[in-house]
């Protein structure tokens, strides 16, 4: 059995090229102090905090060994709270964290040292900076809290009835029924002279409406009657100058031009 502050202060070397690659400062714990996932290394000149694993390490009699320098990893896990204070379930202060003894093979936690006196490590609910929770023997059966893991979850059991699309009792629709090419033609009624020869889908927008604007423009009709607010220009040409009204005479330029959406965005009701 090891105590932390057995490995404080001791420096790391690389046993390939014999640089020292930093200092032991603190330990990694795992979730409730559980397992020390290896130490915290300060380096100077360097603000990162890598963590050497404890498997890494060869030996620690004066400083601790390693192989190289490739064994730091990014850090991962809590620090060890010196410096804590340390409570029970019951809100009891019992004292201030000191330090915490553990297998140095498995790295599991066995005690923590709360002033003089040697805490069960299985008592931890939680630890942090800012405190050590631990249970009281009134709450021997108190478990904390823990988020639920990321991932699939299993789908709930669903003990609604299903219904099929063919027990539903949906109103039955009648598809016309398909008609040739000449049938179609003799139905339709030719067009006169007068009839303006336009595409179906603009022709079918106009029909039956009185006085609205010509559906060759689509859906840009909205436009009639705006104010421009800006000089548009089409191919190095003035289309539209500042102030001008959008009319019908505009809105087709601005369609052969292929100007609409600018003429839209610098336009307004006034």
């Amino acid at each position: 059995m090891l105590k932390v502050t057995d490995i404080l202060s001791k420096c790391v070397l690389s046993l390939s090229d014999a640089k020292a690659l930093g200092v032991i400062a603190n330990a990694y714990m795992s979730e409730k102090l559980k397992r020390l996932r290896g130490w915290l290394v300060v380096q100077e000149d360097c603000d990162e905090e890598p963590l050497l694993p404890r498997e890494r390490i060869i030996g620690n009699e004066d400083a601790v060994t390693v192989m190289h320098s490739a064994v730091l990893r990014a850090p991962k896990g809590e620090r060890c709270p010196f410096g804590a204070k340390v409570y029970d379930s019951l809100g009891k202060y019992l004292g201030v964290f000191r330090d915490l003894i553990f297998d140095e093979k498995s790295g599991l936690t066995s005690s923590l040292l709360v002033e003089e006196s040697l805490l069960p490590a299985e008592l931890v609910l939680s630890a942090s900076a800012d405190g050590v929770i631990l249970r009281a023997e009134a709450h021997a059966s108190l478990r904390t809290y823990r988020a639920p893991r990321k991932g699939k979850r299993k789908q709930a059991k669903s003990y609604l009835p299903t219904f099929s699309l063919s027990e539903t009792l949906l109103p039955e629709i009648s598809l016309p029924e398909e008609t040739s090419a000449e049938e179609t033609a003799s139905e339709e009624t030719p067009l006169s002279a007068a009839d303006p020869i336009l595409p179906p889908a603009i022709k079918e927008d106009s029909a039956g409406k009185e006085g609205a604007a010509p559906a060759l423009y689509g859906d840009y009709a909205f436009l009639l009657g705006r104010k421009v607010h800006k000089d548009i220009y089409a191919q190095g040409a003035l289309l539209a100058e500042k102030g001008r009204y959008v009319d019908e005479s505009l809105l087709e330029s601005a369609r052969c031009k292929g100007k609409l959406v600018e003429l839209t965005v610098n336009s307004g009701k006034e």
